[in-house]
């Protein structure tokens, strides 16, 4: 019998935290933090869900880029 392997698809940083790109829609804090549209956060999960679903930030990955 073999042993089933799992992978990993989202690389997760050593700090357990993740990018998240600031939306316009945002208000001056997200999370607690003083931010501005545009700026990039490192949140856990937990920290980013609310902000998430409500508009307020995207993943580093999903954000538009600037060009």
């Amino acid at each position: 019998m073999t042993k089933a392997t799992t992978v990993k698809t989202r690389i997760e940083a050593p700090d357990g935290k993740n990018a998240y790109v600031v939306t316009d829609k945002a208000p001056p804090r997200v999370a607690g933090r003083r931010v501005e549209a545009g700026d990039q956060i490192r949140l856990s999960e937990t920290e980013a869900l609310s902000e998430e679903m409500a508009g307020h930030i995207l993943p580093a990955t999903d954000a538009p880029s600037k060009d």
